[in-house]
């Protein structure tokens, strides 16, 4: 036992003697060499990272050239060099000690003297270590035959799929961030900032459709914040998010505070997305201490985020895309491209991707809109294009304009090409990040003859609109998603920031259009030394002072743009002399005090004019002297009168908008000036602010054996004109051209009888009645053919032809506050039966048929018990939305068979506020004496095949969904679509 213990002993202390041994040799080696294997460690490192890239470039360079994949030992030296590089604390030690060394002065030759002996000994531990892996690696580098391999069809195309599974996977969880900080009550602001095409605007349009941000705040509003922001406008736009009351005519002093208050009063939480490009303090737009609002600041600055009061862990960076995300969203979309005809079957050969990754690498750099535009450049060229394309970008800095420049091309490569080019810049001569409305883009290339073979408006605004989604899937244009954005049936669009000065530039020097664009700071000058003679365009806005154009003469000039521009109200009578080569001329927001500048009637080759918000223009005589006006539009502005005699003269005018116009002296549309616009095709008049009223159409006086008697009287009145100063509706019937109308009709009797000019309509945006605000669901927009019924006055005759053609072909179909009516599609017989003649626009017999309807709204009508007394058939219903309807007992009357499909293609549902609905549908009687209970919102006696989407919210009498009493197997099939259903306070609920 004792020679055991002896043995073990002398064991440990030879092990203990040679390590020692081992540690005095080791150590003082890497105490003495530690700066010279540091420096062996930096130059290896960078050795070993140049025959990185060169390996990187060989295999990318098989990739394009043979179509070659890299090797699986390629990838992996690849992947043990990167870990190898990877910059922990050591390794940066190591690599930069040497300098930090030379700064010492040292004592002795062993070094010993100076410095820290540990820490020493330690980095030339590591150094001697990473030398050896270095080594390593060196030896194993693969070489050519080992490096790439042939990559079959079949795997090419899984290989893609693989690629465009990954997502983009930070939009996602920053996305999730925003939502959990925004529903966060403990957060006032919240903050999203990146750089300049990161992607922001996607994830905000993710934000705004994700359904608890839309469950949680009942209103959205995004605005724009410029460096010189406009305040009014900012809370212009919000005070129509939140329908603030009487809002026109609050004092600007006191805008904050009644903004401030009006919001408070409403009690529905706000989100209000701000895009800021410098400090804005939100009192001053009356939002900033405000428990039912929420502010998103989104920005390219942190800094910005924390002036606006943003705490900085609640600001949200946006980082650019890594490349496995940009590879991924640049497959999906030129797959996007496959789908829509383009070439996605022809990517049978590896060097796609290879040449894919290498562009998105080098010169997309994580950008979101370049990444886009990349894929729509080569969306529809083969693999010698995609070199052609590197190749040309190589070594530029300015990849990224090419790249847009070339998407913009590829995008508009028709026949047309050149007008749609010019059509672009169009939106780009207005500030960066504005909404610009796509009708009004669509009235200027009229004026400037961009839009041609068409036949008619509303082709021309179909034309428009096609060239705005050709731009926008370039990335040229965005849409502009906010509810409140909708001008004559056409959405908005905004112009990013990299794209205006690319465009705008791009034809300035291809001789296409000399461009003066001047208002905020940040906005580029074109060529400031170019004569006055050569511009094409100008466009002053922001406040920027006008009065540097004023008598100059411009021999080329085309299209002016003054919008808010300084000083507003001083303009001498002789400012437009010299722009006789004028065709189009916008004004927006100027107070001419009492008169307007007479030059303008010398503008003879003048054919757009576009004063929109301009008060005190006077007398506008001079109007009779622009004989080539296609379109004049007096949106929002103030004039004195219409001159009558001076409007006959304008016989090419195509398009009249009076929309929101306040005609001062009698406060009337003359008669007989519309019946002699013989061209007329697009009349607005949608709520002139100072209109008496619409000239009556009334039911003769006739004898009662000559009038018609029964049903033929009731549905076809015989009507005539009283004799007025002011126009009437029934004038249209005298216009064979018009085909888009826009109107405010406040009482049924001025209805026309004859239906002439409404089956001619191919767009029409009418309201009938009074007290009714713009319905506030997006869905309600984009349709052509809109017709909505507020309040309509009791005992008024309603003109049965001409309503019920414009029901047969409306789309959107919206009822706003009506009062006094139980049903809105009555049963005819029964009326009859009682005698009683009432102010309601659907009569109908047997069967209601509405073969054009898509959406359907009601909200606010507290006196309707259901939408319709009689059956109904609509084939093509997409939507129905019921909102505050308090007597509502149901909503439609079935056959009183089982397993009707009247609503065959409805495929969401929304029902919010009905305290007295129970069912769907019912055999009951119309009377108010309705059961409070029905057995289930859905029973067998109508189906809905195609319903996706049920949301029901504060509905007190619904019991039941379904009839859980019937099991027959065609009821169950009815809801086989059915994917999404959201039940929220329903008292007598049964789950």
């Amino acid at each position: 036992m004792e020679n055991i213990a002896k043995d073990l002993a002398g064991s440990i202390l030879n092990r203990v003697g040679n390590a020692a041994m081992d540690y005095t040799i080791n150590g003082y080696k890497f105490i003495t060499t530690y700066k010279k294997k540091s420096k062996e460690v930096k130059d290896a490192l960078e050795t070993l990272e140049k025959r990185k890239e060169e390996l990187i470039q060989e295999v990318e360079n098989k990739g394009v050239e043979d179509g070659e994949e890299i090797t699986a030992d390629a990838e992996d030296w690849l992947r043990k060099v990167n870990e190898l590089l990877i910059e922990d604390d050591e390794l940066k030690k190591i690599t930069t000690i040497n300098d930090e060394i030379n700064e010492e002065k040292d004592k002795c030759f062993c070094g010993f003297c100076n410095g820290n002996l540990c820490y020493r000994y330690k980095c030339g531990k590591i150094a001697y270590e990473k030398l050896r892996k270095i080594r390593e690696l060196q030896n194993e580098v693969p070489n050519n035959d080992r490096l790439t391999r042939v990559v079959s069809g079949e795997k090419v195309g899984q290989k893609i799929s693989e690629l465009m599974s990954f997502g983009w996977i930070s939009k996602k969880n920053i996305l999730e961030e925003l939502v959990d900080l925004l529903l966060d009550h403990q957060v006032n602001s919240v903050g999203l900032y990146g750089p300049k095409g990161s992607g922001k605007t996607e994830v905000i349009r993710d934000l705004r459709r994700d359904p608890r941000v839309m469950n949680t705040f009942n209103k959205t509003v995004r605005v724009t914040v410029t460096s010189n922001p406009n305040i009014k406008d900012i809370q212009d736009k919000i005070a129509k998010t939140i329908e603030a009351v009487d809002w026109k005519d609050v004092d600007m002093k006191n805008r904050a505070k009644n903004l401030e208050s009006q919001i408070r009063l409403k009690r529905e939480k706000l989100l209000i997305i701000l895009n800021v490009c410098e400090k804005l303090d939100l009192n001053s737009l009356g939002t900033g201490d405000n428990d039912f609002c929420k502010h998103l600041v989104v920005s390219t600055s942190l800094n910005i985020c924390r002036l606006m009061g943003v705490k900085e862990k609640n600001a949200v960076e946006m980082k650019p895309m890594s490349l496995e995300e940009a590879q991924s969203c640049f497959w999906k979309r030129v797959y996007d491209l496959k789908r829509k005809g383009g070439w996605g079957d022809q990517v049978t050969t590896y060097a796609y991707i290879s040449l894919a990754k290498k562009l998105i690498k080098d010169y997309c750099k994580g950008s979101t809109n370049a990444i886009m535009s990349l894929a729509n450049v080569l969306g529809n060229v083969d693999i010698t294009k995609w070199k052609e394309l590197e190749a040309e970008l190589k070594g530029k800095q300015n990849a990224h304009e090419i790249i847009a420049r070339k998407s913009v091309q590829a995008s508009v490569e028709s026949k047309d090409s050149e007008a749609i080019e010019k059509f672009s810049a169009l939106a780009c001569v207005f500030p960066q990040e504005s909404s610009v409305p796509i009708l009004d883009l669509m009235r200027y290339a009229i004026g400037l003859d961009l839009i041609k073979d068409v036949n008619n408006l509303s082709q021309a605004m179909s034309l428009a609109e096609g060239w705005v989604q050709r731009l926008i899937s370039s990335y040229s244009l965005e849409e502009d998603e906010d509810e409140n954005n909708w001008t004559g049936g056409l959405g908005h669009v905004i112009v990013p920031r990299f794209t205006r000065d690319n465009i705008i530039s791009d034809l300035h020097k291809q001789g296409k259009g000399k461009y003066m664009l001047k208002d905020i700071s940040r906005w580029v000058q074109l060529d400031e030394n170019i004569r006055e003679e050569s511009y094409t365009t100008i466009s002053l806005a922001s406040n920027h002072n006008h009065s540097c154009i004023s008598e100059h003469k411009f021999n080329n000039l085309e299209m002016l743009i003054l919008d808010n521009s300084k000083p507003k109200d001083e303009f001498s009578d002789k400012f437009f002399q010299g722009m006789t080569t004028l065709k189009v001329l916008v004004l927006k927001g100027m107070n001419f005090q009492q008169k307007s500048p007479t030059s303008i009637g010398t503008l003879t080759n003048l054919t757009t004019l576009h004063l929109e918000d301009c008060k005190l223009l006077g007398d506008i005589s001079w109007i009779g002297k622009l004989k080539k006006l296609i379109i004049l539009s007096l949106r929002g502005s103030s004039v004195d009168e219409i001159p009558e005699n001076e409007m006959r003269k304008l016989q090419r005018l195509r398009v009249l908008d009076l929309t929101k116009c306040e005609i001062h002296d009698d406060g009337i549309i003359p008669a007989n000036v519309l019946s002699k616009l013989p061209l007329l095709e697009g009349f607005y008049a949608y709520d002139i602010s100072s209109q008496k009223d619409w000239a009556d159409c009334s039911v003769n006086d006739t004898p009662s054996s000559s009038r018609k008697s029964g049903l033929s009287q009731l549905l076809m009145p015989e009507i005539s004109s009283i004799a007025s100063d002011y126009a009437s509706i029934d004038e249209l019937n005298s216009l064979n051209e018009l085909n888009v109308l826009e109107i405010k009709i406040p009482n049924l009797n001025q209805l026309p009888n004859s239906d002439k000019f409404v089956k001619n309509l191919n767009h029409f945006y009418i309201f009938i009645g009074k007290d009714a605000e713009p319905p506030v669901s997006k869905s309600a927009k984009g349709f052509s053919r809109v017709l909505r019924f507020g309040s309509i006055n009791e005992g008024s005759q309603a003109k049965y032809k001409f309503l019920n053609t414009l029901l047969l072909n409306t789309e959107c179909l919206s009822l706003e506050g009506m009062q006094g009516q139980s049903h809105f599609i009555q049963d005819i017989k029964q009326l009859l039966k009682s005698r009683k003649i009432i102010s309601l626009p659907g009569y109908h017999r047997g069967e209601a048929d509405f073969q054009s309807l898509q959406y359907l709204e009601i909200q606010g009508c507290h006196d309707l018990e259901g939408f319709a007394a009689i059956p109904i058939k609509a084939p093509h219903l997409n939507e129905l939305k019921v909102v505050k309807c308090s007597k509502m007992n149901y909503i439609f009357k079935d056959h009183g068979q089982d397993f009707q499909d009247e609503l065959p293609s409805l495929r969401t549902l929304y029902l919010r506020k009905l305290d007295k609905l129970g069912s769907l549908s019912s055999t009951e009687s119309t009377s108010s004496d309705l059961p409070l209970h029905f057995p289930a919102l859905f029973n067998k006696k109508m189906t809905f095949p195609s319903l996706k989407t049920l949301r029901v919210k504060k509905c007190g009498q619904i019991v039941n969904l379904w009839d859980t009493s019937f099991s027959d197997n065609k009821y169950l099939r009815t809801w086989k679509n059915l994917t999404e259903v959201s039940i929220h306070a329903l008292t007598n609920y049964r789950v």
